[in-house]
């Protein structure tokens, strides 16, 4: 691909450069903003909490 390590630095220079966080911790705030528009939309009864997510298990084996 041409130009990868160019289009990689741009990037990192407009997002940051932990652009694709991965776990529960580092992308919470997005979790909790995506549960009330789906609440305030009517697509959930109630407000889901970001930790009724996932399995209590998952969360200790990958220390989200």
């Amino acid at each position: 691909m041409p130009f990868v390590e160019e289009q990689l630095e741009r990037a990192r220079d407009l997002i940051g450069r932990d652009y694709w966080p991965y776990g529960v911790a580092a992308n919470r705030h997005v979790l909790e903003a995506f549960l009330a528009h789906h609440h305030e939309q009517g697509l959930s009864r109630r407000q889901v909490l970001v930790d009724e997510l996932f399995h209590p298990s998952t969360l200790e084996v990958f220390h989200i």
